[in-house]
C-alpha cells in the first residue's frame, strides 16, 4: 500500500506517534474554524508539512485524488438540499479538505504498528488494537494471495472475455473466502498451541522521546481553535 510505504519511508517516521496524533487532532479541529481564511491557510500550509515530512509530491497528488469524488458529491447535495446554498458547500469542503490532510499527514508518517501500539497502553482500547493488529497484518496476506490468484487466472487467459471474466472474478472470490477461513482456522490452531493469553507481543522499534515543547504548542494552538469556535457561536 502507498500510504503504508511512505509512513515507513518517512522523515517523520521516529517521531513519537502521541505527537502525531495531538497534531492531527489540533490541525482538525482548525478545519472546523468558522473563518474560511484560516481554512484557506491550512490547506496552503499542508504541502509544506508534507514536504517537510518526506512525502513526494507525485504521490501526495495520487492520494488527494482520491477523496475528491466523495467530497465533490457531498457538496452538492448541501448546496441544493440546504438553505445555505453555495456558502454552506464552500464551507463544507474546506473543513472537509483540512480534516482530509490532517489524517493524511497521520497516515504517511505513522505506520500502523507504531500507532497500534501506542494506542494499546490505554487499557481501554486494547480489544480494540489487537483486533486491527491482525486486520492489518492479514490485509496483505490476502490481498497478495488474490494478486496470486489473478495472475494465475491471466496466464490460462481466464479474463479474455466479458463472459469468462465474470466467471474468472466468481471463482476467484470463491477460492479467496476459502483460502480465508482455512488461514483464520491455521491461525486459531497456532494460537492454542502456543497456549495464547490474550495480548500479541510486538517488537517496537522505539520512538524518539516526546517534545514538551512541541506538545506545548500544540495544545496552546488547540486551545485557540476551540475559542474561535466558541466565539464564532456566540457571534
Amino acid at each position: 500500500m502507498l500510504v503504508d510505504l511512505l509512513a515507513h519511508q518517512s522523515t517523520w517516521r521516529f517521531i513519537h506517534p502521541g505527537e502525531k496524533m495531538v497534531l492531527f487532532l489540533v490541525l482538525a479541529l482548525w478545519g472546523f474554524s468558522p473563518v474560511p481564511i484560516v481554512q484557506l491557510g491550512l490547506l496552503g500550509i499542508f504541502p509544506w508539512l508534507f514536504h517537510y515530512s518526506g512525502v513526494p509530491w507525485r504521490f501526495l497528488l495520487k492520494l488527494l485524488r482520491a477523496p475528491l469524488f466523495f467530497i465533490l458529491s457531498g457538496v452538492l447535495i448541501v448546496v441544493f438540499a440546504s438553505s445555505g446554498g453555495i456558502q454552506d458547500g464552500i464551507r463544507l469542503a474546506l473543513r472537509s479538505m483540512v480534516v482530509w490532510n490532517a489524517f493524511l499527514l497521520l497516515a504517511s508518517t505513522t505506520p500502523i504498528p507504531d500507532l497500534l501500539e501506542f494506542l494499546s497502553r490505554f487499557s481501554v482500547l486494547r480489544v480494540f488494537t489487537e483486533v486491527a493488529l491482525l486486520t492489518y497484518r492479514y490485509l496483505f496476506v490476502f490481498s497478495e494471495k488474490a494478486e496470486e490468484m489473478y495472475r494465475a487466472q491471466q496466464a490460462r487467459l481466464g479474463y479474455g472475455s466479458y463472459r469468462g471474466s465474470l466467471r474468472s472474478l466468481a471463482l476467484l472470490v470463491t477460492g479467496l473466502l476459502l483460502y480465508t477461513f482455512q488461514a483464520v482456522e491455521r491461525f486459531r490452531l497456532a494460537l492454542e498451541a502456543r497456549v495464547f493469553e490474550g495480548e500479541f507481543r510486538v517488537l517496537s522499534l522505539g520512538f524518539l522521546p516526546v517534545s514538551v515543547k512541541r506538545l506545548s504548542l500544540f495544545a496552546g494552538v488547540g486551545w485557540s481553535a476551540v475559542l474561535m469556535m466558541l466565539w464564532g457561536k456566540i457571534g
